[in-house]
Parts: structure tokens; sequence; C-alpha cells
């Protein structure tokens, strides 16, 4: 369809041609137009663990979202919200994150990449906070103070793990000992999950790569290979982060491809 599509624009100069990046990329490498690869961008993470499912509908705020690889190297961090689904995370920070990390995902193994939330991230003085409830309020259950700190949604997830770690939750605050105090507050600021992989194409905002733009003109947007065929739009291998910018590009290119063909077309007629 699109070569059959191409052949009468190519008579005629301009005929508007919307595809998918997977089917303009392949409509691009017929012609010998270079491309660049194709990676969901601005989508969800799945996660390994099947926790989740007592998690879903969740939503975080003023937290620090990171991600990291299996030696602790950390590749991005990004304060805002955190949803969680059945399976995955979503929201504002882990869309930004998977903006840049979703070609290294899909390039690696399953579970080489975690992400990491700080959910006291966005209080500095949360440590000395806690520590100082825990000598003032040290009659009461350390389970009670840890309470007062989270979603309600979330506590149990949160025990758990604290359990897991060795961490004794039936006692006094004052009788909580320095290491699991220690534990206690590792946790409000590194509560992980692995990364299995991020959502496919249909669940992406946009996509990563595409046509490549050293193969375009910047003035016209035609291709500098196949005069009379320009490409604007998600198709090529710009994109950004969430707030505008993707329609933005959108709007630029395409006014600029449709500009540049309309005058080459005018000109072909005089």
């Amino acid at each position: 369809m699109i070569q059959k599509a191409y052949s009468c624009y190519r008579r005629s100069f301009l005929i508007p041609l919307p595809v998918l990046p997977e089917t303009a990329t392949r409509f691009a490498k017929e012609l010998s137009i270079p491309v660049t690869k194709l990676y969901p961008s601005l989508v969800k993470m799945e996660v390994l663990k099947r926790i989740f499912f007592s998690l879903s509908g969740l939503k975080l705020k003023h937290i620090v979202a990171s991600v990291e690889d299996e030696k602790g190297k950390v590749y991005g961090k990004k304060k805002g919200e955190l949803y969680f689904q059945k399976d995955s995370v979503f929201g504002p920070t882990v869309l930004s994150l998977s903006a840049e990390l979703s070609p290294a995902i899909h390039e690696s193994p399953m579970g080489s990449f975690t992400i990491v939330i700080d959910l006291k991230g966005e209080m500095e003085d949360f440590d000395s906070s806690f520590l100082a409830e825990c000598e003032m309020r040290g009659k009461e259950s350390i389970k009670d103070l840890i309470k007062e700190k989270l979603p309600k949604q979330l506590f149990p997830t949160f025990l758990k793990r604290l359990e897991k770690e060795g961490v004794t939750l039936e006692k006094k605050a004052s009788e909580c000992k320095k290491e699991e105090r220690k534990k206690i507050l590792k946790l409000f600021h590194r509560f992980s999950f692995t990364i299995a992989a991020t959502g496919d194409y249909k669940e992406a905002i946009v996509t990563i790569g595409g046509i490549d733009t050293r193969a375009l003109s910047k003035k016209t947007m035609e291709v500098k290979s196949v005069p009379g065929l320009y490409f604007a739009g998600e198709v090529i291998d710009v994109d950004a982060y969430t707030g505008g910018y993707n329609m933005q590009i959108a709007f630029s290119t395409g006014y600029l491809a449709g500009k540049s063909a309309g005058e080459s077309l005018a000109l072909q007629l005089l």
C-alpha cells in the first residue's frame, strides 16, 4: 500500500502519508534511507514481583524514583508521582525514566535493572525526624510509628519486607535496636522492584528511533537521497519528555514538511 502510495506521491509530489513508525522505517529501508532502531518510550515499566496486585491503584506523591543496574549504578532519577498497576509502575516519574532507559532495558537481559523508590525523597529531614520520634514516643509500638508515615495500602507490604530483613516489629520504639532503625530508614529510601520490561508500542506515548535525521534536510524535512519525499512527526528519530514537547515536534516538522512540499510542487507547476 505504501509503495503504491509513494508511486502516486512521486508523480504529484505531495500525498500526506500518516503511518506508524514501524511501517515508516520498513518503507525507508526499501529506499535505502538510514533509520535508527525503534523502542517504546514514555511507557510503563513492568516488574517481576507479583506483590503488585496488592498495590494496584496506589498513587504515591512527592517521591524520587531512580533506576539502577546490578552494580548499583544510577541511570536516571526523577521527582514527582508514581502509580502502581497490577504488574507495573506508571506515572510521570516512570514515563520520564523510560524515555532515558527504554533502549538499555530492551537490549539487556531481563532483570538487569531495578527501579528504586525513595518514599521520602522530598523530605530532607525525614531521617532525623523519625529517629527523634522514636526517642520521644519510645513507649509506643515501632509498627505504629511506621504506619503513620505510609499510605494504608502500602503498609502491609512494607512490613513484610522489614520482617524479611529481620526487623522485629512487635516491640516498643525505644527497644528498637540501632541496626533495625537503619533497616527501617533504608527501606523508606530504597523501596525497590526488579524491572522485567517496559510496556509495548501500543501502550507507549511515543517511539524512540525512526528515520535518521541526518538523512533529512533540516530546512525542508525532505529526504536528501530521494527528492520529493518528506518525513515528519513521530516517524523521525526525535522524541522528548511529556509536557507537550512531542506534540510540538509533530506540529513543527509537519508544518515544515507540508510547506516545503507545497512550495516544491508549485515550482514544478510553473
